[in-house]
């Protein structure tokens, strides 16, 4: 099965492209798509998504959030979202509602 994954920040820089297709058993999680990725981009990429208690990124699946044992669907899309600085109605000006596109 064919899955696209969505790259923000550094791993976007890391893998060269704002997503990739990888080719993955029917029925895997997303750590074994994890497991894929990081046989091949390497441990560089592994430490961008990787904390020593957790995960660095926020997941999503279809644009839902997920989970690392979320099972996997021939065309599925999943995000890795780094996490992000600054705030809800930090800019001059008061408060923004927060806007969120995969």
């Amino acid at each position: 099965m064919r899955v696209t994954v969505k790259l923000f920040s550094l791993l976007r820089e890391l893998v060269g492209t704002k997503s990739v297709d990888v080719e993955l058993q029917e029925g895997s999680s997303i750590e074994a798509l994890i497991e894929k990725m990081v046989s091949i981009y390497g441990l560089e990429f592994e430490q961008n998504i990787r904390h020593s208690n957790g995960m660095q990124v926020f997941l999503t699946l279809n644009a839902e959030g997920a989970r690392l044992d979320s099972k996997l669907k021939n065309g599925d899309m999943v995000a890795f979202l780094p996490p992000v600085a600054g705030g809800f109605g930090s800019r001059k000006g008061g408060n923004r509602e927060p806007t969120f596109s995969v």
